[in-house]
């Protein structure tokens, strides 16, 4: 039998209780920035496979849209990898890079609603609808180690406090709803103990983050 560490009571998230976000504009200006700063993105992947100039699969990133729109600037205009580096150096040195590992999942409350609706319907199918569901943590760290004496049975409620721990819970979740878990794990937290669930407000914007791959 796995190591078990569980509670006791109902613990599953009740999406009934998020409120009508409709009502609430709470976008910071970092998160609008942010959306804005995605767009510029989509808008430039969407450029490149629309003209052929690569297809879908090479634009799924934004250092891939990078790569091929640099690659592409320099194929029409006959531009050296010393006129990149010139280019380069006119960016703000202050320019924070880490920007362009970030995501956003939506571009409004109510749309982050719907993502943490699909995310617990994918989590109450992997619990079995379980009122006390529990996923398993992976002890030595490995997600391809599914040995009963590597797993750890962890209370659902404890997961938001234990992301650095190798837990399955992101198991059938795409990265951009494990990024979103991630970016919101203190919402989550508040949503499961019905703390201030009105005031609620989901962060659209965040760093990516891929799940872990485990065995089928």
């Amino acid at each position: 039998m796995a190591n078990t560490r569980k509670r006791k009571n109902d613990s599953r998230i009740n999406t009934d209780k998020l409120p009508d976000v409709k009502r609430i504009n709470r976008n910071s200006r970092e998160q609008e920035r942010m959306l804005s700063f995605n767009s510029t993105f989509q808008d430039l992947g969407d450029f490149l496979v629309e003209n052929d100039i690569c297809n879908y699969g090479e634009t799924n990133t934004k250092q891939k849209i990078l790569d091929q729109t640099f690659s592409y600037i320099k194929d029409m205009n006959e531009i050296t990898n010393d006129d990149i580096l010139d280019l380069s150096n006119m960016f703000d040195e202050n320019y924070n890079y880490n920007e362009m590992n970030k995501i956003s999942f939506c571009v409004s409350q109510e749309d982050a609603v719907d993502i943490v609706k699909n995310i617990t319907r994918i989590w109450d199918e992997q619990t079995g609808f379980s009122k006390i569901p529990n996923f398993y943590q992976y002890i030595d760290g490995n997600s391809m180690n599914d040995e009963i004496s590597n797993l750890l049975m962890i209370d659902f409620r404890d997961i938001f406090d234990l992301l650095d721990y190798v837990i399955d819970w992101d198991r059938f979740l795409t990265y951009e709803q494990v990024s979103f878990v991630r970016a919101n794990a203190h919402n989550f937290k508040c949503l499961i103990k019905n703390d201030n669930v009105e005031y609620i407000v989901w962060e659209l914007v965040g760093p990516i983050y891929e799940r872990c791959i485990y065995k089928n």
